[in-house]
């Protein structure tokens, strides 16, 4: 039976025949310079005042890397793989030209998310979409302002909480356009978001005006294992 990293090696050599495995267990994609490792869960008995330290190997230096999670990989294939398969290129891309910006419910947003975003939906005060006529592609919600007082940042600041495309598709702009939407209805002072570091460096963020303030501590996160959810 293949391992873990032997199938998502399988899965880039399929489209990406120069996709190699590094005797360390990196999957290594030379092209775009991506290196993925895969991140098992920690047993009961780990050791908590000891948080694992991924070890990224001195031939790496200047690559992009990705860590992907045992449970995703497990529970969550279908986002996995397209995720995975975006790095190197297979993806319907769609210019956000093509595509018009709606708000659209809860419920909507809910239900793209929970298939398309590996953690899901969750509440959102605003919720907006890309359409393609009647193809949901893109989706980005956000939450209530609120005022902020520190200086510097005084007035309303809003978070961006989620955004994703759908399956197999990258909307070009689409992120972009999607907070244009927002910012015409609202008129924020201040977006704010998150970035799961794990699988991005926050340079997609930054292209687009938001600047970098500070880097979250490692958290530990715990995995049910009858449901396989994360709390």
């Amino acid at each position: 039976m293949a391992s873990a990293p032997e199938e998502i090696l399988q899965l880039f050599r399929q489209h990406y025949p120069p996709a190699k495995l590094s005797p360390e267990g990196w999957i290594l994609l030379p092209k775009p310079q991506v290196a993925v490792v895969y991140q098992p869960l920690l047993s009961p008995a780990t050791d908590l005042n000891r948080p694992p330290v991924i070890q990224i190997p001195e031939y790496l230096q200047g690559w992009s890397t990705r860590q992907l999670w045992e449970d995703h990989w497990l529970y969550k294939q279908p986002i996995v793989q397209s995720r995975l398969l975006s790095l190197i290129g297979y993806t319907e891309r769609v210019h956000g030209r093509q595509t018009e910006a709606r708000r659209i419910d809860q419920p909507s947003a809910k239900d793209f998310l929970d298939q398309n975003h590996i953690l899901g939906g969750t509440k959102a005060k605003f919720k907006y979409g890309l359409f393609r006529g009647e193809e949901l592609l893109a989706a980005a919600t956000f939450s209530a302002g609120r005022t902020m007082t520190e200086a510097g940042r005084e007035g309303r600041s809003y978070e961006l909480i989620r955004t994703c495309n759908r399956l197999g598709t990258t909307v070009v702009g689409g992120v972009s356009k999607l907070i244009k939407a927002f910012v015409r209805e609202h008129q924020p002072d201040d977006i704010m978001t998150y970035v799961t570091r794990d699988w991005s460096e926050g340079g997609m963020y930054e292209a687009l005006g938001f600047e970098r303030i500070a880097n979250t501590d490692p958290q530990w996160l715990y995995v049910d294992s009858e449901t396989q959810q994360r709390r």
